[in-house]
């Protein structure tokens, strides 16, 4: 199902549900990332990527996001880009990486408060699908309705930009 992001109302619901959805970071739209950026919490990003597949030659939409707690500054956990995959022992090896990583991971966000709402909250800094996510909509869809928002030039360049300033090809 195609979700309009233009519909979905902003919610502040703190039950159960949706606080377990911060198990998993929320991903922010590229404007939002720039915010994040601007307000100096650059450092409390990492690189993600969505997979898309639907298409003739798989590829992905780069993206920021905020980090699991340890993954700061670096790529997400369990993250295989099939272009830096060339053969069936690489991809072995990458999968076996995720495994050790899932096993290690921390999860939760770095934003993530004990009481497990978002600190960015009342600052004015909430990432897009976190403002968007109910317990009442299909998350999955959502992901994906916000990495399409990355899908073009200027979302890139935000990534290029960060990771330039941290080092990373």
């Amino acid at each position: 199902m195609q979700l309009n992001l233009l519909e979905i109302p902003e919610s502040e619901c703190s039950c159960d549900s949706c606080k377990a959805m911060c198990e998993r970071p929320c991903w922010p739209s590229p404007e939002d990332a720039e915010r994040l950026i601007d307000a100096g919490y650059g450092d409390k990003l990492m690189l993600d990527f969505w997979g898309v597949t639907k298409e003739a030659l798989p590829r992905e939409i780069y993206l920021l996001s905020p980090a699991n707690p340890g993954y700061e500054n670096r790529t997400a956990p369990a993250s295989i880009a099939p272009d830096k995959i060339t053969n069936d022992i690489e991809r072995l090896k990458a999968m076996l990486q995720v495994m050790k990583e899932m096993k290690d991971l921390r999860s939760g966000c770095t934003f993530q408060t004990t009481n497990g709402m978002c600190e960015l909250h009342d600052k004015g800094l909430k990432p897009l699908e976190g403002r968007l996510a109910h317990h009442s909509l299909n998350a999955g869809d959502l992901h994906f309705e916000v990495a399409q928002l990355w899908d073009n030039k200027k979302g890139q360049e935000i990534v290029e930009k960060w990771k330039k300033e941290r080092g990373m090809k």
